[in-house]
């Protein structure tokens, strides 16, 4: 399981031009619902990525209806792309009327990596940045050029504003290990035990890097070592935790205080 925390995609506490919503468009005067958040930045202005993630498109917008606007050079981000396609939450961000590109696909970025510089392209009313978060329950196969090939809803995108600083709980980003990732590592893991006035179960287990090494990963700079859910299930006989409820734990060195041995799983921040 790993964490997605949304930042604003500008450095700049920045000033809405357009809000999610029903809008009046300026040249027509005609109502429509518009799926993400219009700031105001001037051209050349850094965008940055709003979580880390997967680059998967980056490239001009087309939409497949020609009196649809455009959202100019766009740039999206899959911030799941290792959640199962039909099973799991799939969040998204796209960031619309770039003037350039930072990044291309399939490349990965950090929270705050610069994906662009702002721009005024596509169909707009002036320099500003489009932001759209989009929160799916099953994987969106998206245009990689051309027409994006997803429809936009409200229910599936979502108000930015009611992202940005909240924590979601996901399966499937970039820190987040498979099953049969865990299981490589559980298997990895060393434990001993020592009596006395604490009991201490002793935990031995890979560093993150030496980790991500092991299982055929490599690191990406800045990179934070996420949670791990540690399997204490079979470690402890029904005797065992009859006598001992209760043991410290102890990781490579670093004690994180008392445990509960009936505890089947701790979710521990065992790299922090």
């Amino acid at each position: 399981m790993g964490e997605l925390t949304l930042r604003l995609p500008l450095d700049e506490n920045p000033k809405i031009s357009s809000p999610y919503g029903l809008r009046t468009l300026r040249s027509t005067g005609e109502r429509k619902f518009h799926f993400g958040t219009d700031y105001e930045a001037k051209v050349g202005t850094f965008v940055r990525a709003s979580e880390s993630g997967e680059v998967i498109r980056a490239a001009w917008h087309k939409p497949e209806d020609p009196k649809a606007g455009s959202l100019g050079e766009l740039v999206i981000i899959d911030h799941t792309p290792k959640a199962k396609r039909d099973q799991q939450q799939h969040i998204y961000t796209l960031y619309g009327h770039l003037s350039s590109y930072s990044v291309k696909r399939g490349d990965r970025v950090n929270k705050g990596d610069e994906v662009g510089l702002s721009g005024d392209t596509g169909t707009s009313t002036g320099p500003h940045l489009h932001f759209a978060v989009v929160d799916a329950g099953s994987k969106l196969v998206w245009g990689t050029s051309g027409a994006t090939r997803v429809t936009p809803t409200t229910s599936q995108f979502k108000e930015p504003e009611t992202y940005v600083g909240r924590t979601i709980s996901v399966e499937g980003t970039l820190d987040d290990f498979t099953g049969e990732e865990m299981g490589k590592l559980h298997d990895m893991i060393e434990t001993d035990f020592k009596t006395g006035s604490r009991p201490t179960l002793l935990v031995r287990m890979p560093e993150y890097r030496e980790f991500l090494r092991k299982i055929g990963r490599e690191p990406f700079e800045g990179e934070t070592p996420p949670k791990i859910k540690l399997k204490f299930e079979n470690m402890f006989s029904p005797a065992f935790r009859s006598f001992f409820p209760s043991v410290d734990l102890e990781v490579n060195g670093r004690n994180f205080g008392n445990i509960q041995t009936g505890t089947k799983v701790y979710e521990l921040n065992v790299w922090g």
